[in-house]
């Protein structure tokens, strides 16, 4: 685990080379892509997060709005009758708290209630009024590269260059959190978010030049994703896991955070990782 004195946005700086930390993901939605309706049952919750604080998982993602291809926005009100619901285990569990919202109020309310991150897919450019959010409460904000909607955002994404045009897009979404006094800022090439599945290997092909230019921690969320279906023909997303572990495998040394739903298995290639980084003979 990692909640100590040295704060969280430092952890993620300075995070061992050996592995990325682990940000497992809690939908408190009934429509997510994977996994809608399964933190409904807070006692299944509660067990799940004592499994994922055995395991050393190191953040919690907590959303109230499905972002999957398609999505229709869910309003305020809504999102936080959700996360009021299944907020109190979540609180309790040993892990950083994230919060998965493109909304100041959510965000806020997040905050005011232990959350100590905002994961905004839309990287502050749907409310604005997020940025002052993470301002005003020094928190880390993940600025990720998105087009369009969620509702439209698959309908044809098209690109000269998806590695350069995603480079300048994130750029420019870390200069205007910037401009609003974030200072803590994580970038997510936004796999899948209004990208063909070549769109989206090129990312993953260039993740290093991506990383290296933009100079900042990177937060990868390819967990149980299309791709997979396109790459191995894996149509049922819950039988993605171990893919999505062999591609955190190939991908590690550039990913700060491995954003999933199957913790288990990236606690385990952690593991694999660190006895392979040390002299044992």
């Amino acid at each position: 685990m990692i909640r100590n004195d040295m704060s969280l946005y430092t952890q993620i700086v300075q995070r061992t080379r050996q592995h990325p930390l682990i940000m497992g993901i809690v939908n408190a939605t009934p429509d997510s892509f994977s996994d809608g309706g399964e933190s409904e049952d807070k006692t299944e919750l509660e067990r799940r997060l004592h499994n994922w604080d055995r395991l050393g998982v190191d953040i919690v993602d907590i959303g109230a709005e499905s972002t999957r291809p398609g999505a229709n926005e869910v309003c305020v009100d809504e999102q936080l009758r959700r996360l009021q619901r299944v907020w109190s285990p979540v609180v309790q569990s040993q892990s950083y708290i994230s919060i998965d919202t493109r909304h100041a109020a959510v965000a806020k309310w997040a905050i005011k209630h232990n959350a100590a991150l905002i994961n905004d897919v839309s990287g502050g450019t749907f409310d604005p009024g997020i940025l002052e959010v993470a301002a005003d409460h020094q928190v880390p904000f993940v600025v990720m590269h998105s087009v369009a909607l969620p509702a439209t955002m698959q309908k044809n994404p098209t690109y000269a260059d998806v590695v350069a045009e995603v480079v300048a897009e994130l750029q420019r979404r870390v200069d205007s959190a910037h401009a609003a006094g974030v200072e803590k800022v994580i970038i997510d090439p936004g796999i899948g978010f209004g990208k063909t599945y070549q769109h989206n290997l090129a990312l993953l092909q260039n993740l290093g030049a991506i990383k290296s230019h933009l100079r900042l921690p990177l937060m990868l969320g390819v967990s149980r994703k299309r791709l997979f279906a396109e790459m191995l023909g894996i149509s049922d997303p819950k039988q993605r896991d171990t893919a999505t572990a062999l591609l955190h495998a190939c991908v590690s040394p550039y990913v700060d955070i491995a954003r999933v739903h199957n913790v288990a298995n990236i606690a385990m290639l952690r593991k694999v990782q660190n006895a392979l980084s040390h002299d044992n003979t």
